[in-house]
């Protein structure tokens, strides 16, 4: 069976988009790709700092074709790693060769899955990541521009395998938002995986490792760890 790639992408920031990212990866034992160049992404919150290295993984296996070797990370709890690169904003290839490199990349790593988290809007690199994706998961909260957002994307996304995940949901979200959610995906063919609640702990964790790693979670991550556990298994079975 051939490697399937989950794409995290979202239109707009802030969503939770690279936290889960992590923990998909985490969950999927797949190797994560960081297309995302800002300070706040996956490459940064695993705990790779660019700046302390003269190589550029990414973009160093982009320039020469080559297949990139994942930083390891199971042993400390975290996904395996490519990490990205400020340079990546401007370096960053056409879509045709990241959808190239992403299927190369895939079949050699030999991985049931790979995740890769996008930047934030439509890149070139981003593009190529779609083009390739078995899934595309959404993280969507349900404020009223993040709604709007949502069914911006959805429209411009027509034709893609589209996994919406509802995220950062309070306990009990407003019926307007769930019809306006609701108003987003409609005749679009968009899944909608089970919802992810809200947390402060996950805004204010520091650790490096996945939160899905620890065994039993902390109370105040239990429910979060419990609902990215039921995406997951909902990715796994709307792919099959």
């Amino acid at each position: 069976m051939s490697t399937k790639i989950a794409v995290v992408h979202s239109r707009k920031g802030g969503v939770g988009k690279t936290t889960l990212a992590m923990e998909l990866a985490w969950l999927l034992d797949a190797p994560l790709v960081d297309l995302d160049w800002e300070g706040g992404g996956a490459t940064r919150s695993w705990g790779f700092r660019p700046e302390d290295h003269l190589r550029r993984p990414l973009l160093d296996a982009l320039e020469k074709g080559t297949t990139p070797q994942p930083r390891a990370g199971r042993r400390t709890k975290r996904p395996d790693l490519v990490p990205s690169h400020p340079d990546f904003e401007f370096e960053q290839p056409d879509h045709e060769t990241m959808a190239t490199a992403l299927r190369q990349w895939a079949g050699e790593w030999g991985s049931d899955w790979v995740v890769v988290d996008t930047h934030p809007g439509s890149t070139p690199a981003t593009n190529g990541a779609l083009e390739v994706a078995t899934a595309v998961v959404v993280p969507v909260p349900l404020g009223v521009k993040d709604l709007h957002g949502t069914e911006l994307t959805v429209k411009e996304l027509t034709g893609y395998p589209l996994i919406l995940v509802p995220n950062k949901i309070p306990p009990v979200p407003s019926a307007a938002m769930l019809e306006l959610l609701k108003q987003a995906i409609s005749d679009s063919g968009a899944l909608v995986a089970p919802p992810v609640p809200a947390a402060q702990a996950v805004a204010t964790r520091r650790r490096r490792t996945a939160m899905c790693s620890e065994d039993p979670p902390p109370k105040a991550l239990a429910k979060v760890v419990a609902s990215i556990g039921r995406v997951s298994d909902y990715i796994k079975e709307a792919t099959k």
